[in-house]
């Protein structure tokens, strides 16, 4: 827990201020959660739903009140090597993990909890308990499916209104070449979106 998790696209630049902005004044200092990265030794990258996650997150949180964040993993059932996974307790192709000794949960809710730590907007998320996962173990081909929803303090009405200032918000991200956005209930679809080299990612709005 000593060592900061880093997802650059997300936190760098509040773990890792600029030169210009660390003063050479003791008494007005960087403050200590905010590090020097020539004097860093061990950075760690958190789990891969974690990653995925705090990425989907950014944009939401840079322009809403984040107050709670549920989760939903689906992640290959291979991932541990099938061999760690009881067969009788694989239904339907599906391993719940919720209940069992993998702390999958857990270990998503506290890294993504921490990578937020220091964003000015995310005050609601530095606590895990803000974060709702339900993570299974399935057999997919390829990646992991994360279902990634929010409450937020704002009124976001639904319908073309919502949808399309959603977009905007993702168009505007430094990764936005890599993430395809689609706002129609529904899509995107395995065979018909598949783009192994683009996140596809969907906010249809429900109005909760």
């Amino acid at each position: 827990m000593a060592h900061p998790l880093l997802v650059p696209i997300v936190n760098s630049k509040h773990m890792f201020p600029p030169p210009s902005s660390v003063s050479p004044n003791p008494s007005t200092a960087t403050p200590p959660l905010q590090l020097s990265l020539a004097q860093t030794r061990c950075l760690k990258s958190p789990n891969c739903c974690s990653v995925g996650t705090s990425v989907a997150l950014l944009p939401l949180v840079d322009h809403f009140t984040v107050q709670e964040v549920f989760v939903t993993t689906f992640q290959t059932l291979s991932g541990r090597g099938d061999a760690c996974y009881p067969p009788e307790k694989v239904v339907a192709n599906v391993y719940p993990i919720g209940a069992t000794e993998e702390r999958t949960e857990e270990y998503i809710a506290q890294e993504v909890s921490r990578v937020f730590a220091q964003h000015p907007r995310a005050h609601h998320l530095r606590s895990s308990d803000a974060f709702h996962v339900s993570a299974y173990r399935v057999y997919v081909q390829k990646n992991h499916l994360l279902d990634v929803r929010v409450r937020v303090a704002e009124t976001v009405r639904p319908g073309t209104q919502g949808n399309t200032l959603l977009a905007a918000l993702y168009g505007q991200v430094q990764y936005r070449d890599d993430v395809n956005v689609e706002t129609e209930a529904g899509l995107p679809r395995p065979k018909s979106h598949a783009d192994g080299n683009k996140v596809q990612s969907c906010f249809p709005m429900n109005g909760e």
